[in-house]
C-alpha cells in the first residue's frame, strides 16, 4: 500500500469520527435542553403549537358512574384517595366532575407515558393544585387560580413536560372544591432520540468498518 492510499484511508477515518462526534454533540445539547423547566400555558394555541406526537382526545360523552376508581373512554384512570367525594363522568352534560378537599386527592393515570396533556376546567378554586413530575426532577405543584390572580379559575390548562410521566394529581385545600373538566387531550410520545452513548458506539463501529474495508 503506497503512502497516498494510506493518507486517504486515515482522512476517511477522521471524517467518519468527526461526523459522529458532531452527532453526539447534538444529542448532548438535546439532553441539556431537556433539563429546562416544563411549559404550563393557559393559551390553547400555544399548547397546540408546542405539543408533539399523536394526540388522544376525550370529550366525556359516555356516562361513568361514581366510584373510587373509574376509567375514561380514552383509557385514563381517575382514582380518589382519602375521600368519598365526587368522581364520575356525566354523559348527559359531557364533562367530568371531581371534588377534593383538605387531605384528599384525585389521581389521573394515563394509559401510557406522555409528555403533554391539556383540558378545559370550570370552577377550580385557588388552593387546589395540579402536581406531577413534569421535568424529571420531582413533583411540581401548580395553583392555576393563584397564577391567574383569581379565586376561581375557568379556562384552558396545558402542560408540556421536559420528561415523560404517566400521571398527575389534583390536591385539595381547606375548602371543598368541586370542579368540571372537558376536552381532555394527551400525547403519545415517539421513539426517543438516540443518546450520545449510542452515537459514539456507532462511530466506533464505523471506524472498524472503514479500517476493514481499506485493507
Amino acid at each position: 500500500m503506497n503512502l497516498s492510499k494510506i493518507a486517504l484511508k486515515y482522512v476517511a477515518i477522521v471524517k467518519v469520527f468527526t461526523l459522529f462526534v458532531l452527532m453526539a454533540g447534538v444529542a448532548l445539547t438535546v439532553s441539556i435542553r431537556d433539563a429546562n423547566a416544563y411549559l404550563i400555558t393557559y393559551d390553547e394555541s400555544v399548547w397546540n403549537a408546542a405539543v408533539t406526537g399523536s394526540i388522544t382526545n376525550d370529550n366525556f360523552v359516555n356516562h361513568i358512574v361514581p366510584g373510587d376508581t373509574i376509567v375514561f373512554d380514552s383509557g385514563v384512570t381517575s382514582s380518589r384517595s382519602n375521600s368519598s367525594y365526587t368522581n364520575y363522568v356525566s354523559g348527559y352534560n359531557q364533562w367530568y366532575l371531581g371534588t377534593v378537599s383538605g387531605g384528599s386527592t384525585l389521581t389521573w393515570t394515563f394509559p401510557w407515558e406522555v409528555t403533554a396533556f391539556s383540558f378545559d376546567v370550570s370552577s377550580l378554586n385557588a388552593g387546589t393544585t395540579i402536581s406531577g413530575d413534569f421535568d424529571g426532577n420531582g413533583l411540581e405543584f401548580i395553583d392555576t387560580a393563584a397564577q391567574n390572580n383569581t379565586n376561581i379559575y375557568n379556562g384552558f390548562i396545558g402542560i408540556i413536560g421536559t420528561s415523560s410521566f404517566d400521571s398527575f394529581v389534583f390536591t385539595g385545600s381547606s375548602l371543598t372544591d368541586s370542579f368540571m373538566v372537558d376536552n381532555l387531550a394527551f400525547n403519545q410520545i415517539s421513539v426517543a432520540e438516540p443518546s450520545a452513548v449510542i452515537l459514539l458506539t456507532l462511530g466506533l463501529a464505523g471506524l472498524g468498518f472503514m479500517g476493514r474495508k481499506k485493507k
